[in-house]
């Protein structure tokens, strides 16, 4: 799977403040959680891959974060040279400490109330990526009709997440309704906040409740990957052939490639309009639509940041840091 770079990151040079002084210490802080490395693990990766840092740290914890910060602050002589970047999953109390003592702190994707903060968009910036989960999975729609023919009937088994990506799922049903003239039928709605264990347990128990499932939509691969275990559990061979799965994130391209699942929906494209990929090419329906994600390449990437950046070559480093909380 191609590594995405997010252009944004090229920016992260100075701040538009009226100083207009640029960093010389630049650190990632990200969620550590291991569940969330699908949603995460991209935009660590735009990161790495684009900027000359100090360290890219996973933290997954108030403690966690707190911990990072004060080995920065305390190992920093003017902490207005230090910009922070990532989420703030965590640890909100110690970004505030951050930003009072001087140092920068740059949000991704999280809504944060800068004003809480004195801040304004005069002295500080956040920046936005926006995946397009429900083209992605409008084009695994498409694959799945592709490999159905046009008025298929479906017993669905949904496996959801967190709620606010019940569209990796929901998005590709009411496709097929739409535009492959499917039926779809409700075998199972079951949330396994993207875990696998939760899902192999739930489905599992779903299966044995009830065999006649043909169709599992899933809103990560890692559910995917519980659901093939409870399949294998509970139903024959050839029972488990006549049930089609679709995935989601496309982090394990052996699912793919093994016939495991028939197509896996990819929501940080780097090419646009290539947010699905099954054993065939994906042909383009009626709903489809060209993306622009605001992604650059990563010679492009390379080229902002040699002049933006730095003129420091340094090895990129990737630490983690271990919750107190177990």
């Amino acid at each position: 799977m191609a590594t995405r770079i997010f252009a944004a990151f090229a920016s992260l040079a100075s701040l538009p403040a009226a100083s207009g002084s640029s960093f010389k210490y630049i650190y990632g802080v990200w969620p550590g959680e291991d569940y969330l490395q699908d949603f995460w693990g991209p935009v660590r990766l735009g990161f790495e891959g684009s900027i000359a840092y100090e360290q890219s740290l996973l933290a997954a914890s108030d403690d966690d974060v707190a911990e990072i910060i004060g080995t920065i602050m305390n190992g920093t002589a003017h902490l207005r040279d230090v910009l922070v970047v990532g989420p703030m999953r965590h640890g909100e109390a110690s970004y505030a400490e951050l930003l009072r003592s001087g140092g920068a702190f740059f949000p991704i994707a999280e809504g944060v109330d800068l004003a809480a903060y004195g801040l304004t968009n005069a002295t500080s910036f956040q920046f936005n990526f926006n995946p397009d989960p429900i083209n992605a999975a409008e084009l695994v729609a498409q694959e799945i009709c592709r490999t159905t023919g046009r008025g298929a009937i479906h017993r669905v088994m949904r496996l959801y997440g967190a709620a606010y990506a019940d569209s990796r799922v929901d998005a590709n049903l009411a496709w097929l309704e739409e535009y492959c003239g499917a039926t779809i039928f409700e075998h199972s709605s079951l949330r396994a906040y993207f875990r696998e264990e939760t899902a192999y347990d739930l489905a599992f128990s779903a299966l044995v409740k009830d065999s006649s499932a043909s169709l599992i939509v899933a809103a990560n691969d890692r559910m995917v990957k519980g659901a093939l275990r409870a399949i294998e559990d509970t139903l024959s061979p050839a029972a488990a052939a006549k049930i089609l799965i679709a995935g989601f994130d496309w982090t394990e391209d052996w699912m793919l490639k093994q016939g495991k699942i028939v197509a896996d929906g990819d929501q940080y494209m780097s090419t646009p309009g290539a947010g699905a990929r099954g054993n065939q090419p994906v042909s383009s329906g009626p709903n489809f639509r060209t993306l622009e994600l605001g992604h650059i390449e990563v010679d492009a990437a390379d080229f902002w940041t040699n002049r933006l950046l730095s003129k420091r070559s340094r090895r990129p480093r990737v630490e983690t840091v271990k919750s107190k909380s177990g």
